[in-house]
């Protein structure tokens, strides 16, 4: 299986979360998650353009690198 590599530096990298009661939010990553490619884990990682979605397809990794 291949694995799939998205950008930390991307402008469109973003988390996403559902709670409880269905509500849906999209926020973009702070500074430090960016850095450590990490997020909590009740957001999952996603593309803003709606490209990729580690909700998905959770194989993704993150890279640090521009394309």
């Amino acid at each position: 299986m291949t694995t799939e590599v998205q950008c930390c530096n991307c402008h469109f990298l973003s988390k996403h979360n559902v709670n409880h009661r269905g509500f849906e939010s999209t926020l973009t990553w702070e500074a430090e998650e960016r850095k450590s490619g990490l997020v909590a884990e009740y957001f999952s990682a996603e593309c803003a353009e709606g490209v990729w979605s580690a909700r998905i397809d959770p194989h993704i990794k993150l890279q640090d690198e521009l394309y």
